[in-house]
């Protein structure tokens, strides 16, 4: 049987990001300066530009927000979410090791007001408190802590 339209969901937008984590297993987020996230904690990401592919997307949020030219050791998941109106958002993300002796900053401070390193714990604490930016960010942050804590078997 052929699928038709019907079984097809419009995807009004697409965002992309990353877990960083430096080498004492801290995450480093980036608190929101503006707007209805103000002061709220996020991964460094946003949306797609047009023509832009997730990875490249999540590169160049990443340095907006953080200073950091990074390469990204795993791809981590995709994230399907909704916006307030209902329209759906995917959400890429990928994992990054922090470089040892990188100073983020970001490059958008009308943008971004902070950019921290957090403990696992920290983070948990941070989402108790509701001061996440969503709850995907919470699930973010915990893949990755899954993922480095049981790396997938590579097939031969």
């Amino acid at each position: 049987m052929q699928y038709t339209e019907r079984h097809h969901l419009e995807v009004s937008a697409q965002a992309a990001g990353a877990v960083i984590v430096d080498t004492d297993n801290r995450v480093l987020l980036v608190r929101e300066r503006e707007g209805t996230k103000k002061n709220l904690w996020h991964i460094p990401s946003g949306r797609l530009e047009a023509g832009e592919f997730p990875e490249q997307a999540a590169q160049r949020e990443v340095f907006e927000e953080t200073g950091l030219r990074l390469s990204f050791d795993h791809f981590l998941k995709t994230y399907v979410g909704c916006f307030d109106d209902g329209a759906l958002v995917l959400r890429h993300v990928w994992l990054a090791t922090l470089p040892v002796n990188a100073e983020p900053k970001s490059a958008l401070p009308d943008e971004i007001a902070e950019v921290r390193l957090f403990s696992w714990e920290d983070v948990d604490q941070l989402y108790q408190q509701g001061q996440l930016r969503m709850h995907q960010t919470w699930l973010m942050v915990n893949d990755a802590r899954r993922f480095l804590r049981e790396p997938p078997e590579r097939p031969c």
